[in-house]
């Protein structure tokens, strides 16, 4: 029988190939060699990810001198690093961001999972879903007061849309390096709630606030749509990746930034 940490090298070797930052060259038509994914890309990724999971994490359980052979057997469970998917889509927007230099990208993943990371890789998502299920709504209520009343009766719905952008800090589902690498410097540079932050400011702009507030409440998956591709609309500054009306949808990061400042 595999343990967990056998488990979570699995699917990091699994998931690696997979990495959206992978898809950056091809997705954007560009000719920028700068944007060319090398051979080795997947087995740093993959060796910088096993590395970090590997690694003891930081915890006062780790000071406890003596308890129940059980008790600390759970203790050393909860304090083991435990990978999910989405996360080789951020870690890859790390690695990418450095050139592939995969010593240290381990380096600052490692501090990562120590700080920005740790609830998310715990044994379950239970801290920072509850810290969605606490404080998303009532922060887009004080935001805009027409949004929640749309959204709280679909809070499930909610939960299982934000939650993978706050674990995979938006990069699993933006196709642009410049965006994602922004979004990520920013997010390693400051608190680790940014991203929650930087959610309800996307949820509640407004060039898209009047699409949630008279979407059909009795089609939920029409809203989940319409919501789930918000963070394909967010641009570098001065960047535009489409014409007509999807052009005139697009916010920058910055501007989302700032946002995201202002309600925290």
């Amino acid at each position: 029988m595999e343990t967990s940490h056998e488990v979570s090298l699995d699917l990091i070797r699994r998931d690696v190939g997979r990495s959206v930052v992978f898809r950056y060259s091809s997705s954007t038509g560009s000719n920028d060699s700068s944007l060319a994914i090398p051979a080795y890309a997947s087995e740093r990724l993959a060796q910088a990810l096993e590395d970090t999971i590997k690694l003891p994490p930081k915890s006062p359980l780790s000071s406890v001198s003596s308890s129940p052979d059980s008790s600390h057997q759970q203790q050393q469970q909860q304090q083991q690093y435990h990978y999910y998917q989405g996360l080789h889509d951020v870690a890859g927007v790390v690695l990418h961001q450095l050139d592939y230099q995969a010593d240290l990208g381990t380096q600052i993943m490692q501090r990562l999972a120590h700080s920005h990371w740790r609830d998310a890789l715990r044994e379950n998502f239970g801290n920072v879903t509850w810290i969605l299920q606490h404080c998303f709504l009532p922060l887009v209520e004080r935001v805009a007061p027409m949004v929640y009343g749309q959204l709280q009766g679909v809070v499930e719905l909610c939960n299982n849309l934000v939650l993978p952008w706050m674990i995979t800090w938006f990069t699993h589902d933006i196709f642009d390096a410049e965006t994602a690498g922004r979004l990520v410097d920013a997010f390693m540079a400051s608190h680790p709630l940014l991203p929650l932050y930087v959610s309800v400011a996307l949820v509640t702009h407004s060039k898209w606030r009047d699409e949630i507030v008279t979407a059909d409440p009795n089609d939920p998956t029409s809203l989940f749509v319409t919501m789930k591709l918000l963070p394909k609309y967010i641009v570098a500054s001065g960047q535009s990746t489409t014409t007509g009306r999807n052009e005139q949808r697009q916010v920058t990061v910055q501007e989302l930034l700032d946002d995201a400042l202002e309600i925290l």
